[in-house]
């Protein structure tokens, strides 16, 4: 922070400065240059790049260490966002703005076919969530390979930050300076791995919500952070780097509902893929479940058990994984268990609405019935399928005639009453 408000304070007072030092008109005495003098300091404008700003007042090292370091975040912090789409936009780049001769000594990340594989995979992603985000049978196995796509780019972007961070180190460093290095590696690896945890909060919204038009804003608006972003960098470090503090500071205070989440998207990424079942008894005391929004004093997007003990269900987790045990009680009265499109739902029956309490793994799918014994309460049916079939069944489609003109085709019949 005392370097961000030191930089803005020399931006702020350069202007004035320029203006003291400037002599008065015909006042200017020649000056003989002296050989010793640097060229390039005697052709180098007032203000050519924010490097040569800084270097009036901490050098030319320190100021190119400063603005690299600015860069260097803002790049971390869009990687671990879309690590898949920043792979398979900076390659090409790269791969192009080098010299032909050069092209071949480059990383392996900007040649051609790594950033083809790359940029293939994202528009694999674009595409199922625009084109085939209605594509209500290929939802799921699609958001699962997007969660796949997502976590091999976490991956392949910690071996880019450890290859960019790494050729600070020079031809010939001491050994302050590869102690330097290595420090500001493992701490910048920390930034990227909170920030992709908080980003994957995405990958889990799109995977959960039955909604397709959630997958398309959620996508487009991280891509828009992203580019946004990097043109703030590209006019200057500093805008990128205030751009990007917040996100490193959201990241870092909800790493605890992040981690619970990115659990919760392993393990219903492994049940869909793997095809798994677990076989529930009427008598079992204990049940995987995960949390969505609703159950209070609980984080967001949280897998854990729900236990029964002497006063009622409880629903116990643990704060960053490896943390303290938490048990919170559950109210389960007017409990409904529900079918869903990706797994089973326990629901509290309210006077104008329902509440969604708690999601069941997709490897309890079809045992809704048991789960009703175990926990108490009826059964229900909101899978996608059943509301296809129930539609074309009662020739009820919306803005259909049909459907309307033979509503008021029995509006004037005799309705059955329940009075005796």
């Amino acid at each position: 922070m005392r370097t961000i408000l030191l930089t803005l304070l020399i931006f702020a007072s350069t202007a004035t400065l320029a203006a003291a030092v400037e002599p008065a008109a015909g006042k200017v005495a020649p000056v003989e240059h002296s050989e010793d003098v640097d060229s390039d300091h005697r052709t180098d404008p007032l203000y050519t790049s924010p490097t040569h700003v800084l270097s009036q007042y901490f050098g030319r090292r320190r100021s190119g260490l400063l603005t690299s370091g600015m860069e260097n975040v803002v790049g971390i912090t869009a990687t671990g966002l879309s690590p898949l789409m920043v792979l398979s936009v900076t390659g090409p780049i790269v791969y192009f703005t080098t010299s032909a001769p050069d092209r071949g000594e480059l990383f392996f990340f900007y040649q051609p076919w790594f950033w083809i594989i790359t940029g293939i995979c994202s528009l694999i992603v674009i595409l199922k969530d625009t084109i085939l985000t209605f594509a209500s049978y290929l939802k799921s196995p699609l958001d699962v390979l997007g969660s796949l796509f997502n976590f091999v780019g976490f991956l392949f972007g910690f071996r880019l930050i450890i290859y960019l961070l790494g050729a600070d180190l020079g031809n010939d460093p001491s050994l302050a300076e590869k102690f330097l290095t290595y420090l500001t590696i493992v701490v910048m690896l920390g930034f990227y791995a909170a920030i992709w945890i908080f980003g994957n909060l995405v990958e889990v919204i799109i995977l959960l919500s039955p909604f397709p038009l959630v997958d398309t804003t959620l996508r487009f608006s991280r891509i828009a952070i992203v580019v946004v972003m990097y043109v703030l960098c590209w006019i200057h470090p500093l805008l990128g780097l205030m751009f990007a503090l917040p996100i490193l500071i959201i990241a870092a205070l909800t790493l605890n509902r992040s981690l619970q989440a990115l659990k919760l998207s392993a393990r219903i990424g492994w049940d869909l893929v793997a095809w798994r079942r677990y076989r529930l008894s009427p008598a079992a005391e204990s049940l995987t479940a995960f949390t969505v929004i609703s159950l209070p004093r609980t984080p967001w997007f949280t897998l854990g058990q729900l236990v029964k003990k002497e006063n009622g269900w409880h629903f116990r987790y643990r704060r960053f994984l490896i943390g303290p045990r938490v048990d919170n009680l559950v109210d389960l009265t007017n409990l409904q268990i529900v079918k869903g499109t990706l797994s089973s739902l326990a629901v509290q029956k309210q006077d104008e609405r329902s509440r969604l309490l708690l999601r069941f793994p997709p490897g309890y799918r079809g045992q809704e019935e048991t789960l009703a014994q175990i926990l108490g309460g009826e059964t229900a049916d909101w899978s996608a399928i059943t509301k296809i079939r129930d539609i074309w069944k009662n020739g009820r489609w919306p803005f259909s005639r049909k459907s309307a003109a033979k509503e008021i085709v029995n509006c004037d019949q005799p309705q059955p009453t329940n009075s005796r």
